[in-house]
């Protein structure tokens, strides 16, 4: 006969005195006393609990795709996790559309790169959707208008705050061209363009010299490969285009200034006395996470440090 996990076992914890508890009286242990848990305990308590869950069987199940919904991203990570590491086809197809989102989430890294290696690609379903069609990706290129309709229609209906690209090759275009595209990109959706600051010279806004006479987004990492890893001349070279005035968003991750790596960032590194005066005055992206935050790194990233 199967256990049945709804009620408290053997050492389960239960409300009351001296006296035998009551038939109906509230179950600390067991999957209740989970329940309960999840309602009453503050963020971490409510994580940690998962922990134990998976102890219930199809009971557990049940309550970590219904965390899935959870109002804390924390809580619903942590059951993503575990849902994600369970062999059986209903919990599989609880994840197979990844982690949920909702406004208002604090997420430290959602992106899409070309130049970093080994890097998840994460779909925020009720966002994104209007840039895919049959699968493929509706990519806008800054050379040629007719894509940006279908990213000037989202910017109109979604509360975006600005739009960031990467600039097009060198061979692809000229600076005068790529200034004339990023002016008539930003007339077109009624929105900020950022031109993003390149680590390999083949782009535009690789360097100094390749700058395009336009509102930047600097990546700091970006600006550190073009040293070599010199900290001192990154240093010099941002907080000398933040002082131009044509800066509108940061990028921050670290690297050994010879690849994109997205390396944790480390707790003395100059931008950490800066990042929250930056806020103020600039959109501020993590795109790697501070060391302090090293516990939650994504384990392929563990495996190459």
């Amino acid at each position: 006969m199967s256990e049945n996990n709804q009620y408290p076992r053997e050492y389960d914890a239960v409300l009351g005195g001296n006296s035998p508890p009551p038939v109906d009286g509230v179950v600390l242990g067991g999957i209740e006393g989970l329940k309960r848990r999840l309602e009453t305990g503050n963020t971490q308590q409510r994580v940690d609990s998962l922990d134990d869950v998976v102890k219930y069987g199809d009971a557990g199940i049940d309550l970590l795709i219904e965390v899935l919904d959870d109002e804390e991203i924390e809580v619903r990570a942590k059951a993503f996790q575990i849902l994600n590491n369970i062999d059986l086809e209903k919990a599989n197809k609880s994840v197979i559309d990844g982690i949920p989102l909702n406004i208002g989430d604090k997420v430290y890294c959602v992106y899409q790169s070309s130049l970093s290696y080994g890097d998840d690609w994460y779909y925020l379903d009720n966002e994104i959707t209007d840039f895919y069609e049959d699968g493929v990706r509706k990519r806008l290129n800054l050379l040629r208008p007719k894509s940006w309709n279908v990213y000037a229609e989202f910017a109109a209906k979604n509360d975006v705050r600005a739009f960031s690209l990467h600039p097009p090759r060198r061979n692809d275009c000229s600076l005068k061209e790529l200034e004339t595209a990023l002016l008539q990109l930003e007339k077109f959706i009624k929105i900020p363009v950022y031109i993003e600051v390149m680590p390999t010279e083949d782009y535009w806004c690789s360097s100094m010299k390749t700058l395009v006479n336009h509102p930047l987004l600097i990546d700091v990492s970006h600006i550190l490969i073009w040293y070599g890893g010199d900290i001192n001349l990154t240093q010099q070279t941002c907080l000398k285009l933040l002082n131009s005035n044509q800066v509108g968003e940061i990028h921050l991750s670290h690297n050994k200034g010879k690849a994109d790596t997205h390396d944790l960032i480390p707790s003395d590194v100059w931008v950490n006395d800066l990042i929250q005066d930056w806020n103020q005055n600039y959109l501020v992206t993590f795109e790697s996470l501070p060391v302090n935050f090293s516990e939650y790194e994504r384990l392929d990233k563990r495996r190459y440090r």
